[in-house]
């Protein structure tokens, strides 16, 4: 069945190249199923200098739309069953895409959204970030410390974590308009842990990223 997806993101991929110019359709394959082969070195260079890499990275953003869009879709359903399917077509998608440290990162984080729904029990960020750590590790004790996708998302979603909020505060002066207030909090909050990491591996870093 893990074949049959990847064959089925091969059409996917394969009908945005038929409708979309090149790079356009490589960056779309990218961004919507976090296929990267197809995109020119080029192109790939210019996001890595402009510190824009991760927007071709499947990770939480791609969850939480793909749980809005579910959650809409099964609002007919009793909660248990439709939070049970959700939780089914996430493992699906996760598949889909690659099953890339980031994305993995992201589902079992949004699934533990969901349970804590179903249980009624208030979800913890920090708490379902270590959770998510712990199993990842578990099934490849060693991912931690060959995988920079595993050490990148995992850095900058403990920073969003820890310090947004409290980052947000320090920045009430600047008006939000458009959420700019926020949108900066988050981003200088993911690169605390982030920044380093891109040092360390890439010798580089984008002010036009910050």
């Amino acid at each position: 069945w893990k074949k049959m997806l990847l064959d089925f993101r091969g059409f996917l991929v394969d009908r945005l190249n038929s409708v979309l110019p090149a790079p356009a359709s490589s960056v779309a394959a990218g961004l919507l199923f976090g296929a990267r082969q197809d995109i020119p070195r080029e192109t790939l260079d210019d996001f890595r200098k402009t510190g824009l890499t991760h927007i071709l990275a499947i990770s939480g953003f791609n969850i939480i739309i793909l749980i809005g869009f579910l959650t809409s879709c099964f609002s007919f359903l009793p909660r248990r069953a439709a939070i049970f399917l959700i939780m089914g077509f996430i493992v699906i998608f996760t598949v889909l895409v690659g099953a890339g440290a980031s994305v993995v990162r992201a589902s079992i984080m949004g699934s533990l959204t969901l349970i804590a729904r179903l249980a009624g029990r208030r979800y913890g960020g920090v708490r379902a970030l270590v959770i998510t750590g712990y199993c990842m590790a578990l099934a490849d004790p060693f991912v931690p410390f060959y995988d920079i996708g595993f050490q990148l998302s995992f850095g900058a979603t403990a920073g969003i974590l820890l310090f947004s909020a409290r980052l947000a505060r320090r920045l009430i002066k600047i008006p939000n308009f458009c959420g700019i207030r926020e949108s900066l909090a988050s981003t200088w909050s993911a690169q605390v842990f982030t920044v380093p990491l891109i040092f360390l591996y890439f010798r580089q870093f984008s002010l036009i990223a910050t």
